[in-house]
């Protein structure tokens, strides 16, 4: 007996179109435990490799002139392979998603792992909207109010939590039930808080004591653009908000949300900021290039009048030197002074320069110690520098320290308007820290359970009724209702990437990155004890895996072993008994979208087919290059291909192929795509992408449509990753959606 190791590569499409896939690994492993026993793990079992490379007992089928074949070298006298049926039984599906909002306030130490958000009233449109998060806490930004006393942490779900310093608790939560925010600013009164979400172009101002809407703009532009950059605040005088979500700059009155003034640099916007007690601003600009890569390349600092947006004066320029340097520069704003720092673009202490804000004349270098300062205290007198596990303020005149605290280094830190209190953030232990220089060292403010790189993987079972998400080392099952948390599966230290659950949630296959060896591993866990059963690599006598597909019940998994240059073979895993079992056999490279009953449903060239062992392959779809399939196999969602390659069709599969709907490129896109059909294809969701090689910038929104009217029905971001089997719940990474 010989042991299997086989090595899966777990693929989809997300709403940009783009390939969700798992790079391989290469460790050896075992099937340990089945089905059997779910609650109790039972002895090791071990695959044989007989099983999948063609010895006595495998039912191994050969090719006859490249596509699936069958055994004995042909199809004659055997069957068709079935029409795809839906399975016995239906599915419970849950179809009303929403949850008891979660109530406020509550203790930030530590952040609870799931908020639930309240219904959306009727002046909310859309069909869908925010219904609740899992995510591991991060703070993606940070604001804090004038006084020190209350600041806003913004993690990966977009959603601001205001938090009272001194009792580390989250008195209020700002959550747009159909926008991610991405920064937030405090008025200089308090008596308001404004948030921006980049990604939908949408600001609103909220109330400073009972946290409701005042008002919500819509800034024009293109939605979901690539930011490098962005930025908010409030004039000294309460009267104005400065704020970009990325690309152009606004002014927007506070009593009334409209746009008072509005420019549009060359480029992104980087970082932005009022000067000299708010009779200027500063702006950092930069264009993006590159080479497949794009990122902000030099810069331009322009100062601009803070009443009409018009340029005063350009202190500082980086030139680009070709497409990929130099790198960006940096500025920095001091509010109450007439002081602005430039440092970069490289990591060179001379590169750093001075000027006044109020007509851009030079000013002698500040002296630093380190040449990439994170801030500029209000007043203008110190810098706010991170290195080696320590904050310090050090002074401009004469790099002198007048305060230091140890420090985690932050992902997000702000100052407050009276340059009492710093706060810091970053994940784990050090989620939200609180640094009042005059007072003492840093005190942990918020925590998480958890170091979290930000970066949030999601899947839903078929029912929408339990979320498997990625929790920085591990993956964590949580049921979706009330947020309790199910199991964990980790292979620490590595971090997981990707994450595909099981129908019925029994299984989960993560694939993991290890940081130490630069590689990746893919493993089957059992969710009710979070116990790894296979850990699956490379090998030649199996080939890579590059397809993966768990079968209506969760009982069978299966995938297709490619072995060039000989071609692949379909291959089913029980996962009952843990043998694999090999089926049809290509000369070519097909891929594997679905199971129903006993056949692999495949794409092949471009061809959906359905095959099985022992019977005649059945063509299903002609002229497809990749989709997805139903939770009951009887509805495909695919990109065409020779003909009309830019649009997506839709098709009943089973029992008499029909075609439905054609899905043609919206204006802007090389190609709509495939991302989810529910389950007798009533709503089908679509992405879209460009087609030329490294396109940069703009993200597309995922379009749900209504099948029986041929109309879009709704629009959600580009982030989407699983679904419900009726697509009731939807999820956005650590987000999740629920039709109203």
């Amino acid at each position: 007996m010989r042991w299997v190791v086989l090595s899966i590569c777990l693929a989809a499409l997300d709403c940009r179109g783009n390939p969700l896939a798992a790079p391989t690994a290469n460790d050896a492993g075992t099937i340990a435990g089945g089905r059997g026993a779910i609650d109790a793990a039972p002895p090791a079992m071990a695959v044989d490799a007989s099983d999948v490379d063609g010895s006595a007992d495998a039912r191994v089928q050969t090719t006859t002139g490249g596509g699936l074949g069958t055994a004995d070298g042909g199809d004659a006298g055997l069957p068709l392979c079935p029409a795809p049926t839906a399975p016995d039984g239906g599915t419970q599906i849950a179809s009303d998603g929403w949850s008891p909002p979660t109530s406020v306030p509550f203790s930030c130490n530590p952040l609870p792992s799931a908020f639930f958000f309240p219904p959306p009233g009727s002046d909310v449109s859309g069909t869908y909207a925010r219904c609740a998060s899992f995510v591991a806490p991060r703070a993606d930004a940070l604001a804090v109010g004038t006084d020190g006393t209350r600041a806003a942490l913004i993690g990966a779900d977009g959603v601001a939590r205001v938090v009272d310093l001194a009792s580390s608790t989250v008195v209020g939560v700002l959550a747009p039930p159909r926008a991610t925010v991405g920064l937030a600013a405090f008025s200089p009164s308090g008596d308001t808080i404004v948030t921006v979400a980049p990604g939908e172009q949408e600001v609103t101002l909220w109330r400073g004591d009972t946290f409701a809407p005042l008002w919500t703009t819509t800034l024009p532009g293109v939605l979901y653009q690539e930011v490098f950059g962005s930025g908010a605040a409030f004039s000294p005088d309460g009267t104005t908000i400065l704020l970009s979500p990325g690309d152009s700059v606004y002014l927007l009155d506070v009593a009334t949300g409209a746009v008072r003034a509005s420019m549009s640099p060359r480029g992104a916007v980087l970082s932005l900021g009022y000067g000299w007690n708010g009779q200027r601003i500063a702006v950092l600009s930069a264009p993006v290039s590159g080479m497949c890569v794009y990122e902000p390349r030099g810069g331009t600092v322009t100062i601009l009048d803070a009443k009409t947006l018009a340029q005063l004066a350009t202190p500082m320029t980086w030139p680009m030197e070709g497409d990929e340097g130099p790198e960006r520069g940096g500025m920095l704003v001091a509010s109450a002074a007439d002081l602005i720092v430039t440092t970069g673009p490289s990591d060179n202490p001379e590169a750093m320069q001075a000027f006044r804000i109020s007509d851009g004349s030079p000013l002698p270098a500040p002296v630093l110690r380190y040449p990439t300062p994170l801030a500029l205290t209000p007043d203008g007198t110190a810098a706010l520098e991170a290195q080696n596990g320590v904050l310090e303020l050090v002074r401009l005149a004469d790099g002198t320290v007048a305060a230091t605290t140890p420090s985690a280094p932050p992902s997000a830190f702000a100052i407050s308007a009276d340059g009492s209190t710093i706060v810091t953030g970053s994940s784990g232990a050090s989620l939200l820290g609180t640094w009042r220089p005059a007072a003492g060292p840093l005190v942990a403010t918020c925590t998480g359970d958890v170091p979290s790189d930000g970066a949030a993987r999601s899947a839903l079972s078929v029912d929408g009724a339990t979320v498997a998400v990625d929790w920085g080392t591990e993956i964590r099952l949580f049921r979706r209702a009330d947020g309790a948390l199910l199991s964990r599966m980790s292979l620490a230290p590595k971090k997981a990437s990707s994450i595909q659950l099981s129908p019925d949630a029994r299984y989960v296959i993560g694939t993991f990155y290890d940081p130490a060896e630069a590689g990746y591993s893919t493993t089957l866990f059992r969710t009710s004890d979070g116990m790894a059963l296979a850990d699956l690599g490379a090998a030649p006598s199996s080939g890579k895996l590059v397809g993966f597909a768990f079968s209506s019940d969760g009982r069978r998994l299966a995938a297709a072993s490619q072995h060039p240059p000989t071609g692949t073979t379909v291959l089913q895993l029980d996962l009952e008994t843990g043998a694999w079992t090999s089926g049809p056999q290509s000369s070519g490279y097909p891929w594997v979208v679905g199971l129903s009953g006993d056949c692999v449903l495949i794409v092949d060239g471009s061809t959906l087919a359905s095959a099985c062992a022992r019977c005649q392959t059945r063509t299903l779809v002609t002229d497809t290059q990749s989709g997805v399939v139903s939770f009951d196999s009887t509805m495909y969602l695919g990109l065409g291909a020779a003909s009309e390659p830019t649009s997506t069709k839709l098709w009943s599969i089973g029992p008499q192929p029909e075609l439905v709907r054609i899905y043609p490129p919206r204006d802007g896109a090389g190609a709509e795509t495939p991302a989810a059909v529910s389950a007798h294809g009533e709503r089908v969701i679509t992405g879209a992408a460009n087609l030329e090689p490294c396109a940069p910038g703009q993200e597309y929104t995922c379009r749900v449509h209504d099948v029986a009217t041929d109309t879009v029905i709704d629009e959600l971001p580009p982030t989407f990753t699983s679904a419900s089997t009726d697509l009731n719940v939807l999820a956005f990474g650590p987000v999740l959606w629920c039709a109203r």
